[in-house]
């Protein structure tokens, strides 16, 4: 949003100096979060930025580089900005200084440090150096020997891709894998004194290597910390270690409860008056008010103010709020909040700066709420508001970025930041095209038409299907005719009951060879179904792969004839193939069904197992006579009883003579293999059905699998069937299977390859904006169908050929026979075809030939028969045999070209020029094209290939050998191209959009010629469709539906920013300001607004009738101050942080982080309890706490692949499955388990290269590793080409993205403060696949050996949370009570995301006093798992949902104990208990104080009828058996059950508790004595002597302070807590000391300079990797 406005200006000056002045004197937090390495360069961070717009744009900033000679920050700042501002789009570099402010590149820049370390471990000390081939070079003139070293150690084989790691900054990357290439990488960094000298040594030897030992220059960017720069410039961002940006942070007031209000003075009663008549007019704020009686408070003289300021009443009325409700003293009633959200956005709406007051009446919500209230709301509004309710769900928040929407829930900004850099770059593209941001804004609206799905639902229609053996017709059949005919009838029944009826409702086909063992299984099945009458037609397509052959001959050289086999010579699938056709021919297709599925089928399975020729022979001609003979015995046509009469035995000599009524299979095998080719199923992978229109796989494993599969399909095709009878879509007046095709996309042709449904998966996609500037392109002559070329296209074909190869000739053939479609089968008239010319070698004479026709004829109709025949008949042949030179000097070849021209109907075939200069400008043309087709579109040198609106298909790549050779495109494979470009690249909807905005008076001039409208509808389709969004979780039809919603809305909408036309990034959003996606988007929205100035656009849509406060806490969202200096320009950020300077000084707080997905975090430094901080306890002006990233997490999902196609999508994850994580040389640093739900797995890591392996033991016996695809889910949708690392495979040890897979391990690079999102493919073993991983459920020894093994460790395992100083105090006590009354070694595992710096260091001293072990254990909340928002609540969730997943394997048993229990006996009993096959044991809830019987829950309504006479156990004290817990996959369990019953609010009111008793009848629960645990509240007196511990339950009667009772019950507390107290004292004074003396070292070692004390700062960031699998005092072991 603009700030130019001065009563803007004024509005946000006044504002924030009057709260600054009251803030002044009131105390204030603040929280910062770290990483844990250095900061690192602002230059190399600006390098990476334009990385990933372009490695050119990388290697061009570095060459470029003119570093400021000053040491001044500010102006290094900007010289970085500027410098890196020039290279990118004018769009993209206004986000630059944010990116770099937030720091968004630091990680992958530290990833390349933890590479450069892990790699060369030596190297450090040395401010540059090269790595060739694992050599080490530090000075130019050592390059030239390494280099020539490496090639001879290397070989002629070797390629430099596998000496590369993806993020690596390639110079070459046309040369990655060229044979006998080697890599030469640098590490180092511009503006060091070292750089210059490799960097052009290295430059220099990429261009003068060999052709056959080419080198490949890559850099990782490097500064060292020991490393002298040139310029102050070069380490700008270095000074302290890196502080962050991205997470929000909440105050939560503790305990808040709303009483009866005090009586108001009169002049509340004034300001109140004052208030309801300003409402909703600020233009007349002060009409009929006296603004004396506003008054004074607290020293601001409001009267003297609205006077001078009548613009901004209603931020003065709010800051006058906030003074008075500071005060604490005021309450208000519950009811007095029904329209507190439409009170909100009163004010919101009549504000000067709506922004800036949205963000402080959220974020501040609790400090004004009182007087808030007091807001009357305009009836106007509250109608309004009513209204569009009915639209839009009360309450609900959207934001929509240029049409598109965003993620508001769970919002994070690194994702944020990319979603508005890919609108911006989106913008540059196309406004790069001469467009204006409004026509470029309407074209980016056409993602609202955009399904990226609609491909899964695409179907073929097999129209006309008279090829097609058809085994019934329910329609026509006398079988059938009793039946309903009626479509209604069909809604009558069941989902999944398909009943009989006399319709062709569904048909069916078998496609695929006959004899396959599928196919037979299938027309069994088929056979089956036609018997039960059902409304099912049944037929057969039978492939033959030798028919196939001849077809495509047949179909490649018209007229040549092609020689047919004879019996001998005939495979099995032919002879049975024609057999059949004999008996249809005979008997009619019934017959010849039966041949095929019934009579002899298993004798005919068992010949074919054998392999003997001559027994499949036999086996044949005994089930063609033994039908013939059957079928004779039943004719009942003419024809069938005049074929009756032949002797069967005669007939099968007449087969195989290919006389008689075998005499038209032949043909009638042609006519189907044509018909197949024509269809695309000639060449399908597998054996397959045809259903209405759908190709699936028919199952392997008999006629079992087959009915199974086949009834699932048949299920969901008449659910939909059923849908569009019921809504008259079908109505009966047509055949249903033509409706249908009507209804559903389909296609006439089936290529799985072009539509990118084959194994090889989405073909790649390149946005074409750069490339349509290069000379290549501008080279292009298109070719049109008839009478379209002055027509705006919306698919664009560059066909990319080697004309000299015949693949090439091929593919172009087919791409000029699909224009020249005179039947317009193919419609080709939405598309224009470039010849992009790209010889691998020198170009022929035909390239030249066809070059000069298309610049000499393009625009004569004719040229299309022309090139027709230079592709297809000899004369092309031989012009491709020779140089293109001999075209020019030979007037013989000119002369039979003019002819060809001729004959092709030119009618000015002599305007055709070869000549000398004619040949020259083609060949310029020529190497133009093939440099494009290199370069900007990375095609294989030599191969053939179609870039569809950016869309590229392979059709041959001589690199990939014979092995791999695809069938040839063919014309009806274009057509199917098109349908792609113009229905699912959004090509229809981009053209269609610049046909309007040509209409328009005062269009963009680029879009006056139709060839470059359709150019602008090239790029846009290439780069839309291209882009992959990082929060791609909405579709565009919600999107959709929400623009649709906007249109509707009553009231203003409130706007700020330019105009939508005039802007390049417009947001739209839908917020209801009392929620915590407001309190998050109103503070990004503001600085969104000052630094980029978009147009926005805001809705308010509060919740109506409000029954309690929506907002409960104050909250910030850390992010730099941007301000600009006195030239306008953004300078150089400050450091990030959540600071609150407006906070109750006297009320109990709870300051809680809300972080984004992927990180975890724990504080390193806090003097004050920020779990129950009272500003008014805070000795200094600001209660500060610091938070150090701990983790960046890497997740994902792990699926187990079957061995066949029919289980591959039946199996279930690999729960229990074990995965390592770690380094090459310390492979196991951190390990986890894969759960079941979802398989879903976690694991910490750090910016690095990290190993991730199958754990050895059980999980790596029986599971081998198939394929690993992860991308970071932010720059996965930045990088292209070789920088992607998205891939998958299905074999072991193959490549996934990563330079080191086998079939236990892959390597993954983590570089994102995202993290990194993986999808793991297993597979059982061969001779494993029956063996399970976990132990049976029934299977009790393996119960009873944990057991024994539990009590022969002699540890006893006590696990235990505590949050806040108090309960950390607790816990201190517990710990003494458990370890002087066990006598044997306890290890102590502690949750360490709630523990206080403090507490931290406590412990490990404790350990060391008192003789046990600890490990801080934890894991982070799965983002799919039903978040909770109360802190206790999460802890409390903490001690049940992730039990299975918290500890190690190696741990059999656990016991819990509360952190406010004392524990007065040996826990070896309990942890050694037989708990009879149950996987927990808890206590029951004491029955014996009968004045809490009122209290008790459990016995009265929903939890007595839900237990059903069982207990409710209490969760202070429980065992866990974990190997029985796992075997019975409890934790699944219990996530299921919480995810279902937490989305309500009024469900696990004691979360901990309820969840394992209301699950305790599928998880059942062994219950303990009752002497196990004893606390009063719950408890009588008379059984606390036998009590083992004593819990400190709070009192719902009397709820006496927790340490009050502590003391009065439990005798040996006061005791323990000395005990404890005085321990801490002595480890805090012996720290202190230590701090003291570090201070001296640290005046001392002053004059050491900053190198070292950077050196030292690296050795703590090394600490990274480190931190992830914990230290050496103890395991930090977070995920197991």
């Amino acid at each position: 949003m603009g700030r130019a406005a001065p009563v803007l200006l004024a509005a946000v000056g006044w504002l924030c100096l009057l709260l600054a002045v009251h803030a002044s004197n009131q105390k204030g937090a603040s929280i910062s979060v770290r990483a844990r390495w250095q900061g690192t360069p602002y230059l190399l961070e600006a390098a990476e930025f334009l990385a990933d717009e372009s490695q050119q744009l990388y290697w061009q900033f570095l060459d470029s580089l003119q570093l400021s000679d000053s040491s001044s920050g500010t102006e290094c700042w900007h010289s970085i900005v500027d410098q890196a501002s020039k290279l990118s789009y004018p769009q993209v570099a206004k986000i630059l200084p944010v990116v770099l402010g937030v720091r968004q590149y630091s990680a992958r820049l530290e990833m390349f440090r933890q590479l450069t370390k892990q790699l060369h471990p030596a190297a450090e000390e040395h401010c540059c150096f090269v790595d060739v081939h694992g050599s080490v070079v530090t000075e130019p003139g050592q390059l030239a020997a390494a280099i020539q070293q490496a090639h001879t150690a290397a070989g002629s084989s070797s390629s430099a891709a596998g000496q590369l790691q993806e993020a690596d900054h390639v110079y070459n990357p046309d040369q990655q894998d060229a044979p006998g290439a080697v890599a030469a990488v640098l590490h180092a960094s511009p503006g060091t004194d070292c750089w210059a000298g490799l960097h052009a040594a290295l430059k220099q030897a990429v261009k003068d290597a060999a052709a056959d030992a080419p080198l490949v220059y890559a850099h990782r960017p490097l500064l060292p910390a020991a490393c002298k720069a040139m310029h102050a410039c070069a380490d700008l961002g270095t000074e302290e270690q890196l502080v962050l940006p991205g997470y929000g942070v909440e105050a939560v007031l503790k305990n808040m409860e709303y009483s009866a209000m005090d009586e108001k003075s009169k002049a509340d009663a004034a300001a109140a008056a004052a208030k309801k008549k300003l409402a909703g007019n600020a233009d007349d704020a002060l009409a009929g008010i006296d603004a004396s009686q506003l008054g004074e408070v607290k020293g601001f003289k409001f009267d003297v103010l609205v006077k001078r300021k009548p613009q901004l009443v209603q931020e003065l009325m709010t800051f006058r709020d906030v003074l008075m409700s500071s005060d604490e003293e005021e309450s208000i009633k519950v009811w007095d909040v029904k329209d507190a959200g439409l009170q909100a956005a009163s004010r919101v709406a009549a504000a000067a700066d709506p922004l800036a007051l949205l963000a402080e009446i959220s974020q501040n919500f609790p400090a004004i709420v009182s007087s808030l209230t007091r807001q009357q709301v305009p009836d106007s509004l509250r109608s309004d508001t009513r209204y569009n309710q009915r639209y839009v769900n009360p309450g609900a928040n959207f934001v929509m970025l240029n049409g598109m929407l965003m993620e508001v829930k769970n919002f994070e900004l690194y994702t944020f930041l990319d979603r508005l850099r890919i609108e911006l770059r989106l913008q540059g593209q196309l406004q790069g095209l001469g467009l204006a941001p409004g026509t470029v804004q309407r074209l980016l609206e056409t993602r609202l038409d955009h399904d990226p799905n609609g491909l899964a639902d695409l179907r073929l229609d097999l129209s006309p299907m008279k090829h097609v053996l058809w085994l019934n017709n329910p329609s026509r059949d006398k079988s059938h005719a009793h039946l309903s005919k009626h479509l209604q009838h069909l809604l009558n029944m069941y989902p999944g009951r398909l009943g009989p009826m006399a319709v062709n409702l569904m048909h069916i086909v078998s496609v695929g060879d006959p004899l396959s063992p599928e196919c037979i299984a299938l027309a069994g099945s088929l056979q089956r179904t036609a018997q039960r009458l059902q409304p099912i037609r049944a037929g057969m397509l039978p492939v033959v792969p030798e028919a196939v052959a001849r077809a495509e001959a047949r179909r490649a050289n018209p007229g040549h004839t092609v020689d047919m086999p004879t019996w001998q010579t005939m495979s099995n699938s032919e002879k049975f193939t024609r057999a059949m056709l004999t008996i249809r021919s005979a008997f009619g297709t019934p017959a010849a069904w039966e041949f095929w599925a019934g009579m002899g089928r298993e004798q005919m399975e068992t010949a074919l197992a054998s392999g003997d020729a001559k027994e499949v022979e036999t086996t044949l001609q005994s089930m063609f006579v033994g039908q013939w003979s059957a079928a004779a015995g039943q004719a009942r046509t003419n024809k069938a009883k005049v074929a009756a009469k032949k002797d069967s035995y005669k007939a099968w000599e007449e087969l195989k003579s290919g006389s008689g009524y075998a005499s038209e299979a032949g043909m009638q095998l042609a006519d189907i293999s044509g018909y197949l080719l024509s269809k695309g199923l000639a060449h399908l992978p597998k054996p397959s059905w045809w259903l209405n229109g759908m190709l699936a796989a028919i199952p392997e494993g008999g006629g079992a699998a087959v009915d199974q599969e086949l009834s699932y399909a048949v299920m969901g095709e008449m659910q939909l069937l059923q849908e569009h009878i019921y809504f008259g879509r079908i109505d009966g007046e047509e055949p249903v299977i033509e409706s249908l095709m009507e209804l559903l996309v389909s296609v006439r042709h089936w290529n799985p390859r072009v539509l990118g449904m084959d194994d090889d998966g989405e073909a790649k996609k390149v946005q074409l904006s750069s490339a349509l500037s290069h000379p290549g392109a501008k080279a292009l002559t298109y070719l049109h169908s008839t009478k379209t070329a002055g027509r705006v296209k919306p698919v664009t074909h560059w066909v990319a050929v080697d004309l000299s190869q015949q693949r090439g000739r091929s593919l172009a053939a087919a791409a000029v026979g699909f224009l020249q479609d005179v039947e317009d089968d193919f419609e080709p008239a939405a598309s224009r075809v470039g010849l992009l010319l790209a010889p691998a070698k020198a170009a022929t004479a035909l390239d030249v030939a066809v070059a000069t026709a298309l610049k000499a004829l393009a625009e004569d109709p004719k040229i299309l028969p022309l090139l027709a025949q230079l592709l297809q008949q000899e004369l092309g042949t031989k012009l491709a045999a020779l140089p293109a030179a001999e075209l020019a000097s030979s007037p013989d070849w000119q002369q039979q070209l003019q002819a060809a021209a001729k004959e092709a109907g030119i009618a000015a075939a002599e305007s055709w020029d070869c000549s000398e200069a004619a040949v020259k400008a083609a060949l310029e043309g020529i190497a133009a094209m093939s440099d494009l087709a290199s370069t900007q579109l990375q095609l294989p040198l030599g191969s053939a290939a179609v870039v569809t609106n950016g869309r590229t298909v392979i059709d041959f790549n001589p690199a990939a050998g014979n092995a791999t050779l695809a069938p040839a495109l063919q014309p009806e494979d274009f057509a199917l191209l098109q349908l792609y470009g113009a229905s699912f690249s959004m090509g229809d909807a981009l053209a269609k959009a610049v046909r309007a905005a040509r209409a328009k008076k005062g269009a963009d001039p680029v879009l006056a010629d139709a060839a470059a409208a359709s150019d602008v509808v090239m790029v846009a389709a290439s780069a839309l469709s291209a882009q992959v969004y990082p929060d791609s979780r909405f579709g565009s039809l919600a999107a959709k539906q929400i623009s649709e919603v906007l249109g509707s809305l009553r009231g203003r909408g409130l706007s700020s920013g330019p105009h939508k036309e005039s802007s390049e990034l417009h947001l739209t959003a839908i917020i209801n300001p009392l929620t915590r996606e407001a309190q998050r988007l109103s503070q990004v929205l503001v600085l969104l607004s000052d630094v980029l100035n978009p147009s926005i656009q805001i809705y308010l849509n509060p919740q109506m009738d409000l029954s309690e406060l929506p907002l409960k806490s104050f909250y910030r969202y850390a992010l730099p101050d941007f301000s600009r200096d006195e030239s306008g320009r953004i300078a150089m950020p400050g450091a990030p942080s959540a600071y609150f300077n407006r906070l109750p000084q006297r009320r109990v707080l709870t300051l809680n982080l809300e972080l984004p997905e992927s990180w975890l975090v724990e504080p390193v430094m806090a003097l004050h309890d920020f779990d129950n901080l009272r500003l008014a306890d805070v000795h200094e002006q600001v209660a500060y706490a610091e938070y150090e990233l701990e983790a960046i997490m890497l997740s994902g999902s792990c699926s187990e692949v079957g061995s066949d196609a029919s289980r591959k999508a039946r199996l279930p994850p690999p729960r229990g499955l074990q995965l390592h994580l770690g380094t090459p040389s310390q492979p196991h640093q951190v390990d986890t388990l894969v759960m079941q739900n979802l398989g879903y797995f976690q694991l910490k890591a750090s910016p690095g290269l990290w190993t991730l392996s199958i754990a050895p033991g059980r999980s790596q016996e029986l599971y081998q590793l198939l394929s690993s695809t992860g991308g970071s889910s932010t720059h996965a949708t930045l990088w292209g080409g070789p920088r992607s690392s998205d891939s998958s495979s299905s074999s072991p040890a193959a490549a996934s993205g990563s330079n080191v897979t086998t079939d236990v391990s892959t390597q993954v690079l983590l570089h994102s403060f995202t993290g990194k999102y993986l999808l793991l493919k297993v597979q059982k073993r061969p001779g494993k696949e029956s063996e399970p991983l976990l132990p049976a459920a029934d299977d009790m020894n393996a119960v009873a050996a944990s057991a024994a093994a539990a009590k022969a460790s002699n540890v006893i395992n006590v696990f235990t949370v505590a949050s806040g100083h108090m309960y950390e105090r607790l816990q201190k006590i517990m710990i003494l009570s458990v370890i002087k009354n066990t006598k044997s070694r306890v290890k102590f595992w502690i949750i360490k995301n709630y523990m206080s710096p403090h507490h931290r260091r406590i412990i490990p001293a404790m350990a060391q006093q008192y003789g046990f072990d600890y490990e801080f254990v934890t894991y982070k909340w799965p983002h799919w798992l039903h978040k909770q928002t109360d802190k206790q609540r999460v802890i409390w969730a903490y001690k049940i949902l992730f039990l299975d997943v918290l500890f190690s394997l190696d741990v059999p048993r656990m016991i819990f104990v509360d952190s406010d229990q004392v524990v007065r006996t040996d826990l070896a009993e309990l942890y050694n208990m037989d708990l009879k096959g149950a996987p927990l044991a808890y206590t029951p809830f004491c029955d014996n104080n009968k004045e809490m019987e009122p209290y008790r829950f459990w016995k009265q309504g929903f939890w007595e009828g839900h237990l059903q006479g069982k207990p409710y156990h209490i969760s202070a004290l429980y065992l866990i058996d974990l190997v029985r817990f796992r075997q019975l996959g409890a934790g699944d369990h219990y996530r299921v059950v919480y995810d279902n019953l937490s989305k309500d609010p009024n469900s696990l009111a004691n979360l901990d508790q309820d969840l394992p008793n209301y699950a305790q009848h599928t998880i059942p629960i062994h219950s303990l004595p009752q002497e196990w645990l004893w606390c009063e509240s719950w408890c009588g007196d008379e059984t606390k002597p036998k009590a083992r511990t004593i819990d400190l339950c709070n009192n719902p009667k009397t709820k006496e302070p927790k340490l009050q009772a502590a003391r009065r019950i439990v005798a040996e507390w006061p005791g323990l807590d000395q005990e404890q107290a005085d321990f801490t004292a002595q480890v805090d004074a012996k720290f202190k000391a230590q701090e003291a003396a570090f201070a001296a070292d640290d005046e001392d070692d002053a004059a050491v300079g900053p190198a070292a004390a950077a050196a030292a700062a690296d050795e703590a960031a090394d600490a990274a990797v480190a931190g992830a699998a914990g230290d050496s005092a103890a395991t930090d072991h977070s995920e197991l």
